[in-house]
């Protein structure tokens, strides 16, 4: 969708976090993806591009619908409960296709409503 300078666009998908397995390389993405998924959630997403000057803030709101323990140092851990949800922010500028970097973000994550109890 299109109003004035704004491109909106509205996406859903799928979230996986893992405890990686070194190495990881940013000019491959894939290698992120080695190791244990330690949670899955659904997700949706809305993305606000300006494209006067290629600014955009994103909002996704995340529901866990996987959770497995891992551990570290000794110690056991789960990153969340099933249901869980959680919000994650972000504001940043792109560059132009085939810069490097692509763009620059910063954001934030917190957890979202009641069943964002962490016990």
């Amino acid at each position: 969708m299109v109003n004035g300078p704004f491109k909106i666009i509205s996406r859903t998908g799928t979230t996986t976090i893992y405890l990686n397995t070194p190495p990881s390389d940013f000019s491959d993405p894939s290698t992120f993806s080695q190791g244990t998924a330690i949670q899955v959630s659904d997700y949706s997403q809305q993305v606000i591009l300006n494209t006067d000057n290629n600014t955009f803030v994103t909002v996704h709101t995340n529901t866990v619908t996987q959770v497995a323990a891992f551990t570290l140092n000794g110690k056991t851990y789960r990153l969340g409960r099933v249901g869980n949800k959680f919000r994650t922010n972000y504001s940043g500028e792109a560059n132009a296709t085939g810069s490097s970097p692509s763009g620059w973000f910063a954001g934030n994550a917190v957890g979202v409503g009641a069943s964002a109890n962490p016990n």
